[in-house]
């Protein structure tokens, strides 16, 4: 639970973190009760058949009292006020705007006539939980993580530690899929870039990143270098001045250059893949991207695996496929693939890794 943290303080079930009002959090693996019933508010409900979407009552079931971000923030408050002799690390991963489509009622209100509202949420098989307004309750969750950011920045003036703390901003993947009542294309969430959430296109992995550092970043400086949350790990030992005990196999680049505004291009390229969604791989290398999608189903059709090639300099959007034009772009970035990667037998790469033989009932025998 703690994974090298000296406390925890959230909810560790991804099905229970589906509901923003959850039966429970745990604090250090002790359950701590919410005013939310024995059960919580469900995550996952469909609409019933004889409800009325036009009912506002209808969709009661489905807001809890005790909304768990207050909780964690809450937290972070209390952690930073605790610990603000001393140097810390704090981890604060809002569930915010993540579905379902759940907030306080009062943050809808300064929506009103802002948002043209689409129709009521309500699934009926299966699905995350109804909601009325689902654009307005979307922009509302984003203006309650909005909030919480600003209740740290708060608690770090209290403390008297803002100047002189780093405080990073991001997020881990790129707008949902359109679930639970989500409407991307409205909010225009992806900006034009290719795919979403569970996608190696650009618009399913590329996130900005806002750092504030008053008394180490000079205000507005901006830097379009390509990184990853990894480069983290050796960028803030090397601010804090803590030598690392193994960094000859971390593939982590310090981000200090760039904060500081003395950047340069990547040492090494920056690898993804992505087992799920259809088996997928990336490698990001100057103004180059390979990447591979859909591989499972490649060779399922017995189809050869192909290589997508794009100049993200000139086309972010991925709009323009320039593997045929440059071969061996393709042949060297393909090798830096191999290249990255350690086979992991427990999250086997379908078009990269071996195909494992069927096993069991209707197995054929091998021909003598």
């Amino acid at each position: 639970m703690k994974q090298g943290f000296d406390r925890f303080l959230g909810v560790t079930s991804q099905w229970v973190a589906h509901s923003h009002y959850p039966p429970y959090i745990q604090d250090d693996g002790k359950k701590i009760p919410l005013d939310n019933g024995p059960d919580g508010t469900p995550g996952h409900a469909n609409f019933p058949a004889d409800a009325d979407p036009k009912d506002p009552k209808a969709f009661a079931p489905y807001i809890g009292k005790d909304f768990s971000s207050d909780r964690t923030i809450g937290g972070a408050e209390a952690f930073i006020a605790a610990n603000k002799g001393k140097p810390f690390f704090l981890y604060y991963a809002s569930p915010l705007p993540h579905v379902s489509l759940q907030v306080p009622a009062e943050e809808l209100k300064q929506y009103d006539g802002v948002i043209t509202e689409a129709a009521p949420y309500v699934p009926t098989i299966g699905g995350y939980v109804p909601n009325r307004t689902p654009r307005t309750t979307y922009a509302a969750m984003i203006s309650r993580l909005d909030k919480e950011v600003g209740r740290i920045l708060a608690a770090l003036e209290k403390a008297g530690v803002a100047d002189n703390t780093i405080i990073v901003f991001s997020g881990d993947n790129g707008a949902t899929h359109d679930a639970g009542g989500v409407d991307t294309k409205y909010f225009n969430s992806a900006g034009g870039l290719k795919g979403l959430k569970g996608s190696l296109h650009e618009g399913g992995i590329r996130e900005p990143t806002v750092v504030r550092w008053p008394a180490g970043i000079k205000a507005g400086s901006r830097s379009n270098r390509i990184s990853g949350f990894e480069d983290w790990l050796v960028t803030f030992a090397e601010l804090a001045g803590v030598k690392l005990e193994r960094t000859a196999d971390i593939a982590s680049e310090s981000l200090v250059p760039a904060l500081k505004g003395t950047d340069a291009p990547r040492a090494q390229p920056l690898y993804r893949e992505f087992p799920g969604y259809g088996s997928q791989q990336a490698i990001w290398d100057g103004k180059w991207k390979a990447i591979r999608t859909d591989m499972t189903k490649a060779i399922k059709a017995g189809d050869k695996v192909v290589t997508q090639l794009y100049d993200l300099d000139a086309d972010p959007n991925e709009t323009t496929d320039l593997a045929a034009k440059f071969p061996e772009v393709v042949k060297e970035l393909e090798a830096k693939m191999t290249a990255a990667r350690v086979p992991n037998p427990d999250f086997p790469l379908i078009g990269v890794d071996p195909t494992p033989a069927s096993g069991g009932k209707g197995k054929k025998k091998a021909a003598k």
